[in-house]
């Protein structure tokens, strides 16, 4: 089992602490993180990424993009994403297939159409490059992946796709991730660890969930989602892959990324 992080939060660390990102990096290291995962336009500045990846002794974990499959040509970008992957070594890729324009059901019936068309040429692109293709289940109402059925859907229709497991994201859709997790096990191969609460902390902003209740990001391990049950089942299932702490919006990222880290380190080990 590795652990990573999102690069965004380490940036964003920086931000709010004083210390460069190496600085960080290296702090973090000591905590038992070691990879790191990138939206692909964080990655214009290759040579600084390179630098930064080199001098910490960090993997790249994956790769993700937003795109807007339902409505616009995907080649391009879906190339550029799998460039960035092998340039920067990374075995799995994440696509975020875009959302819903339209409001209406035979509307949005074929926008998914249109997603899941595009979204397998790049899957397939990327099978054949020996990278791992992957959705998750995103935590926004227009998504067309926002729950554990409509991932089924997506990836029984693709065969090369696979699934990033993020703990979080199905409470937003007032889904238990317990459930969702015995749906979805066989098919996973990533797992974001995000946790949520139901107090603020601090300013921190929250999430209007789509039964109405407002939900604020944690450190793993410290909310309401059942983290060490996730945890108990993926080492009982032989899941050896990548755990991703994630906690964007947080009021201190350097102190809940290592929480959160300890956390899953201990827990891991004791289950």
């Amino acid at each position: 089992m590795k652990i990573a992080v999102f690069y965004h939060h380490v940036r964003q660390a920086a931000l709010q602490t004083g210390y460069s990102e190496l600085e960080i990096l290296q702090k973090i290291r000591g905590y038992g993180i070691t990879q790191l995962e990138f939206d692909i336009r964080e990655l214009d500045d290759k040579k600084k990424i390179k630098e930064l990846l080199e001098k910490s002794d960090f993997q790249v974990s994956s790769i993700y993009e937003f795109f807007d499959l339902g409505q616009r040509n995907s080649e391009e970008r879906g190339e550029q994403l799998l460039q960035a992957a092998s340039e920067f070594k990374a075995g799995k890729i994440m696509i975020i297939p875009g959302f819903y324009h339209s409001i209406f059901c035979c509307g949005r019936a074929a926008e998914e159409k249109r997603m899941v068309r595009k979204m397998r040429e790049i899957c397939e692109a990327a099978d054949q490059k020996g990278m791992i293709p992957m959705i998750e289940d995103f935590d926004d109402q227009k998504s067309p992946i926002a729950t554990s059925e409509k991932m089924l859907h997506f990836t029984n229709s693709i065969p090369e796709l696979k699934i990033t497991f993020d703990t979080g994201n199905f409470m937003y859709s007032a889904e238990s991730e317990e459930k969702a997790y015995h749906l979805l096990k066989q098919k996973i191969v990533h797992v974001h660890c995000k946790d949520r609460t139901l107090q603020q902390r601090g300013k921190t902003p929250g999430k209007k969930a789509a039964d109405g209740r407002m939900i604020y990001p944690a450190a793993v391990g410290s909310g309401c989602i059942s983290m060490e049950y996730i945890l108990k089942e993926l080492k009982k299932d032989g899941y050896n892959g990548t755990l991703t702490i994630e906690h964007f919006d947080t009021d201190d990222y350097l102190e809940d990324m290592i929480n959160s880290a300890q956390w899953l380190k201990q827990t891991w080990e004791d289950i």
